[in-house]
């Protein structure tokens, strides 16, 4: 029983600090403009970091816009790459922390909370200080007015899956060996209560 209480308490305490989503941004990109100010956001851990626009796969194009091109090129040679952007990370006073330039190399397919399909493209990756408060300012050098449609969103998220693994690697060996220790010392109790119990028997015998 202690030690499957141990091992539950070990991996809720995985899923909190481990195999959280950390998505820190998320909000409607702005496509009648050509520069667009996000919200604050604060770094809650040292992980990089990635800039994402995300569009609704509503038509069968909405990757071509978010710059797809290698094997799906001849598809998409009717639609022009729109993603043109100038990226950059400001601290809350507005002096520019981190900056880069993203012409729409794409693309990764999923899903929305919804189960509806979504594509999306990165502009960049960044590392800040832990407890940072940051805003992001997108300068879209093209026309950005085609993903209107498609419900174009923002997001700034965790990209680091490999130390996700790494440490639900290490917290299922620690649980794994709290188990072991829980067990062994059950088992010493146990035996030692036999011990007594049979040489309280044998004395009340005499």
């Amino acid at each position: 029983m202690a030690a499957a209480a141990t091992g539950a308490l070990l991996f809720t305490f995985h899923q909190i600090t481990w195999n959280r989503d950390f998505t820190l941004l998320d909000q409607p990109m702005r496509v009648a403009a050509n520069r667009t100010i996000t919200n604050l956001f604060t770094v809650p851990v040292n992980a990089p970091y990635e800039i994402n626009i995300y569009v609704q796969a509503k038509v069968p194009y909405a990757d071509c816009l978010l710059g797809q091109s290698g094997y799906l090129q001849e598809r998409c040679s009717p639609y022009y790459r729109v993603i043109d952007v100038v990226w950059l990370v400001h601290d809350r006073e507005g002096r520019v922390l981190r900056q880069g330039v993203s012409e729409g190399t794409c693309c990764t397919y999923t899903v929305d909370e919804h189960k509806n399909p979504v594509v999306f493209t990165t502009l960049g990756d960044f590392r800040l200080a832990v407890g940072t408060t940051a805003y992001l300012e997108l300068k879209n050098r093209r026309d950005v007015s085609q993903l209107e449609n498609l419900a174009p969103r923002i997001t700034v998220r965790r990209s680091d899956p490999m130390e996700s693994e790494l440490g639900l690697t290490a917290w299922s060996l620690l649980g794994i060996a709290s188990m072991l220790l829980i067990s062994l010392v059950l088992l010493v109790v146990t035996w030692l209560q036999y011990r007594a119990s049979q040489a309280n028997r044998q004395y009340s015998t005499r």
